[in-house]
C-alpha cells in the first residue's frame, strides 16, 4: 500500500470526509491497517470522537456504515497502544471516564463504553444511544455485505434435475463451436445468465440465423465447466487450473455476474506455486476483488513467490496487487483542479460554451514502444500525441497501446484500461473543461484487444457523454468481432441513465465496407431513435504501414451533433506527404522480424453542436 495514500486515508478518516473515501479508497485496500501513531482499527478510529450533535452523529454512522460494506472488520483488534480516549463533561473535570484503545475492536471499544456509562445517572444518555446506533450500523451494513452472494441449501433432487436437463441434448437449440469440438445447450438459458450471449443472439448478427457461437480461443471443457456452473452451481469433474481460468475468461467476458462470482471460489482453491502467476494475472485484471484477496493472501505466505516479487519477476499487474503502486483499473483519479483552480476552469470552459468538441484517435502500434524502437519511435510518437492535443486543444482521445508511463501535457489528464496480451486503450481528456462523473467500466476482452468506457460532465454547461475507447479485434463477420461489439454496448449502456449521448472512438480493424460507422452504433445498441447520427466523411486511410494504408480502420463516431468534420493537421500532412506515408520515425519493423510495422496515421474530427450557441439547459 502506498505510504502516501495512506497518509491522505487516514486524513479524509479523521475529518470524516465520506465523499471523498468513497472516491479515492483503491480496490485492493488493505483494510486490517493500524493507524500509525494510534495503532487503531479504521473502524476504531471512525468512531471517535463520538459526535456531539445529531447532524454529526448520521454522518459518523454513514461513515461507519460504508466501510464495513467496503471490507473494515469489525472484530479486528487495535494494535499495541499505550494511548486511551477520555471524555468529560464541560467544566466538570470529576466526569472524566477513559478507555484504553489497546486490543480492543470496534465492537469491543462500544462494549467498554457502554460498561462505563452504567450507573451514572444517565449523565451520558446521548453517547450511550449513539452507541447503541453503532452496533446497529455496523449490524446492518455486514448482513447486506454478506447478502451479495446469499447461499441456500437446495435439494439434491433438485440438482439432479437440472444436471438432467443439462444433459438433455435433444432440447438444446444453441451450438458453440470451440476449440476442439462443439458444445451445446439451451439457447434461453444462456440469454438469461448473459447480456453479450443476449445482445448476440437478439440482434441482426450472423449468431442469431444460425444459433450457433464460435469460441475458436476456448477450449470444450471450459465451455462446459461454464455450462455446469450455470446449471448445476457445481462441477462435474475436477478441472484443472488452466481450464478453470478459460472458463472463468469466457464467464467474465459474458457478464455472466453469478458464474463468474463461482468460478473464483473455484479458482482460489486452485493457486499453487505453479499456477499463482497466471490466476494472479487474472484477477488483477479482471478486478475480481475475491480472487485478488485470496492471490495477496498466499502469495504473502508463500516464500517463494515473495523473493520472486522482490525480483520483479512478476507481470506488472501482479508486482502492483503487493505494491498498492498503480492506479487500480476503473478508478481514474479526478484531475480537475490539479492544473487550474476551479474557478479558472470554469472561465475557460464558459469561453466558448461547448459549440462543438474536438475528438482525436491514434493507434501508433505496439512495436513502436518495444525496447530497440522506444527511443526513436516511441519517443517521437509520444510527442506527437502531446502536440496534437495542444495545437488542436482535443476535448477527448482514445490512444491505442500507448505506454501508461506516457504523461500528457498540462491541462489534459489519462486513464488507460488493459486488455488481453497486454494491449492497452487509454483515454485523454481536456481536464480543465471535462469532469469524469462515471470511471471506466469492467470493460474487458480477453482475447488481446481492450475497451475502456468513461462518462463525462463538461464543467461549465453540465453537458454529459460516455467516450468509448477500443480497439476491436480482427475479422468484421467472425462471432468473436460480434461478442466484442456486444461487451462494448453492455458496457456503454450502464451510462445511459446518466446520459444517451455517446462517442466510440476506436481502430475497428475492419474497412467501411465490412464495418461502416452506422452498424457500429446499431451493433452497440447506442444508435438513438429519431435522431440521423452525423457521418465523417474520411478522405484517407489511416491502416496500416504494413499494407501501404489501404483500410479506413480508425474511427470517429458519435450518435448526436448536427456535423462530423474530418480535420487535418497541417505539420503532420507534411510529414506524413499528405497522410499517405509512413513518417520517417515510425518506419520501424516488428521486434525479431524483418515485416513492417503496421503503423496508423492518426485521425482528428470536430463535432459541432448547433444547438449549443442559442441555447442550454442547466442539467442535462
Amino acid at each position: 500500500m502506498s505510504g502516501n495514500y495512506l497518509e491522505l486515508f487516514w486524513e479524509l478518516l479523521e475529518v470524516k470526509n465520506l465523499e471523498q473515501l468513497r472516491s479515492s479508497v483503491p480496490d485492493d485496500f488493505d483494510w486490517t491497517v493500524l493507524h500509525p501513531t494510534l495503532k487503531t482499527t479504521v473502524l476504531l478510529e471512525a468512531l471517535i470522537p463520538f459526535p456531539d450533535d445529531p447532524m454529526k452523529e448520521a454522518h459518523c454512522l454513514n461513515l461507519i456504515e460504508w466501510l464495513v460494506k467496503a471490507g473494515a472488520n469489525y472484530s479486528q483488534k487495535s494494535g499495541a497502544s499505550t494511548l486511551a480516549y477520555s471524555m468529560w463533561k464541560t467544566d466538570d473535570p470529576s466526569t472524566e471516564l477513559s478507555v484504553r484503545y489497546k486490543g480492543h475492536s470496534a465492537l469491543s471499544f462500544v462494549a467498554a463504553w457502554r460498561e462505563e456509562f452504567k450507573g451514572k445517572d444517565n449523565l451520558w444518555e446521548c453517547e450511550e444511544r449513539f452507541l447503541v446506533k453503532v452496533v446497529d450500523a455496523i449490524s446492518r451494513a455486514s448482513s447486506q455485505r454478506q447478502s451479495t452472494r446469499r447461499r441456500v441449501i437446495v435439494d439434491e433432487g433438485i440438482l439432479e434435475n437440472w444436471e438432467e436437463f443439462l444433459h438433455a441434448t435433444e432440447s438444446h437449440d444453441l451450438t458453440i463451436e470451440a476449440a476442439d469440438g462443439c458444445v451445446t445447450a439451451h439457447g434461453q438459458m444462456l440469454k438469461q445468465a448473459s447480456p453479450v450471449v443476449q445482445a448476440m443472439l437478439g440482434s441482426p448478427m450472423k449468431e442469431r440465423q444460425a444459433q450457433q457461437i464460435q469460441l475458436r480461443d476456448t477450449s470444450s471443457s471450459a465451455v462446459r465447466l461454464v455450462l455446469e456452473t450455470l446449471y448445476t452451481c457445481s462441477s462435474q469433474s475436477d478441472p484443472d487450473y488452466k481450464t478453470a481460468l478459460s472458463a472463468l475468461d469466457l464467464a467474465h467476458r459474458w457478464q455472466m455476474e453469478v458464474v463468474v462470482a463461482i468460478l473464483s471460489d473455484l479458482v482460489a482453491e486452485l493457486i499453487t506455486a505453479e499456477s499463482f502467476a497466471a490466476i494472479a494475472e487474472h484477477a488483477a485484471l479482471k478486478g475480481l476483488d475475491t480472487l485478488k484477496k485470496a492471490c495477496q493472501s498466499f502469495g504473502s505466505q508463500n516464500a517463494a513467490i515473495q523473493a520472486q516479487i522482490k525480483k520483479d519477476q512478476f507481470p506488472k499487474a501482479v508486482l502492483d496487487l503487493f505494491s498498492g503502486s498503480a492506479t487500480p483499473a476503473g478508478n481514474p483519479q479526478s484531475s480537475r483542479g490539479k492544473e487550474l483552480k476551479k474557478e479558472e476552469a470554469i472561465a475557460m470552459a464558459h469561453s466558448d460554451q461547448l459549440k462543438g468538441m474536438m475528438l482525436f484517435q491514434f493507434n501508433p502500434h505496439w512495436e513502436c514502444f518495444k525496447p530497440q524502437n522506444a527511443e526513436g519511435c516511441g519517443r517521437q510518437a509520444m510527442a506527437l500525441v502531446t502536440e496534437l492535443l495542444q495545437r488542436h486543444n482535443v476535448d477527448l482521445a482514445n490512444v491505442v497501446e500507448l505506454p501508461e508511463s506516457y504523461k500528457p501535457p498540462k491541462g489534459w489528464s489519462m486513464n488507460c484500461r488493459p486488455g488481453g496480451g497486454g494491449d492497452t486503450t487509454c483515454i485523454i481528456w481536456r481536464s480543465n473543461k471535462w469532469e469524469v462523473i462515471g470511471p471506466s467500466t469492467e470493460c474487458w476482452f480477453g482475447r488481446g484487444r481492450s475497451c475502456n468506457v468513461m462518462t463525462f460532465e463538461h464543467v461549465a454547461t453540465k453537458f454529459k457523454v460516455s467516450l468509448a475507447g477500443a480497439h476491436f479485434p480482427h475479422g468484421a463477420g467472425t462471432s468473436w468481432y460480434s461478442e466484442f461489439l456486444g461487451i462494448l454496448g453492455m458496457n456503454l449502456h450502464k451510462s445511459k441513465n446518466v446520459t444517451e449521448k455517446v462517442i466510440i472512438l476506436a481502430d475497428s480493424n475492419a474497412g467501411l465496407h465490412q464495418k461502416s460507422d452506422f452498424s457500429i452504433l446499431t451493433e452497440t445498441g447506442v444508435l438513438l431513435p429519431h435522431v440521423k447520427a452525423p457521418q465523417m466523411w474520411y478522405s484517407y486511410r489511416t491502416c496500416c504501414n504494413n499494407i501501404g494504408y489501404h483500410g479506413f480502420f480508425d474511427r470517429i463516431i458519435a450518435n448526436f451533433g448536427s456535423k462530423l468534420e474530418l480535420v487535418k493537421d497541417e505539420v503532420y500532412e507534411k510529414q506524413s506527404n499528405g497522410y499517405k506515408s509512413t513518417p520517417a520515425f515510425a518506419r520501424v519493423n516488428l521486434p525479431k522480424s524483418g515485416t513492417w510495422g503496421e503503423y496508423h496515421q492518426p485521425i482528428l474530427g470536430y463535432l459541432s453542436l448547433a444547438f449549443a450557441s442559442f441555447w442550454w439547459p442547466k442539467s442535462i
